[in-house]
């Protein structure tokens, strides 16, 4: 066989599979839209509930029609030039992390015993890290705005 062909193949593999961690990436930022800021402890909140929605439904199965025959759909991307693709049409996801999520707030706000929860990490917490630009040397803000405008001037 040529190289090219079985390194092709190599790449194949589900060891090179990309395609969950780009999809989790995809969710990410449907729970963390990047046009918007977030705290670090908001971030790390939204970040957490991707991963528990993510790995819920990360293997959902193929729908079924009511007569047990599998559902597809048909897409036409603008790559295929009016040609059409057909995809899988997956069950509809489940949100059971949720009632947990709510069950665990219920007896932690009600002074109840949540021994053995996922809360019970929440005590060993590293603080929270500085913003990056807190590590940066902040010029006097006088002098900043006359080199800016002067270097605008300049070129007039």
């Amino acid at each position: 066989m040529r190289k090219t062909l079985l390194n092709d193949l190599r790449r194949l593999s589900p060891a090179y599979q990309t395609s969950y961690l780009e999809a989790f990436h995809s969710l990410i930022l449907h729970f963390a839209p990047k046009m918007y800021h977030f705290s670090y402890q908001g971030m790390k909140c939204r970040v957490t509930l991707a991963a528990l929605h993510f790995n819920e439904n990360a293997h959902r199965v193929q729908a079924r029609k009511s007569d047990g025959t599998s559902m597809f759909s048909v897409h036409f991307p603008k790559y295929k030039h009016g040609g059409h693709i057909v995809r899988k049409v997956l069950e509809k996801p489940t949100f059971e992390y949720v009632m947990e999520l709510m069950a665990i707030v219920q007896r932690v706000c009600s002074g109840e015993d949540y021994a053995g929860d996922v809360l019970e990490v929440a005590g060993d917490e590293a603080p929270i890290p500085q913003p990056l630009s807190a590590s940066c040397n902040r010029p006097n803000k006088e002098e900043a705005i006359r080199k800016h405008v002067c270097r605008f001037t300049a070129n007039m």
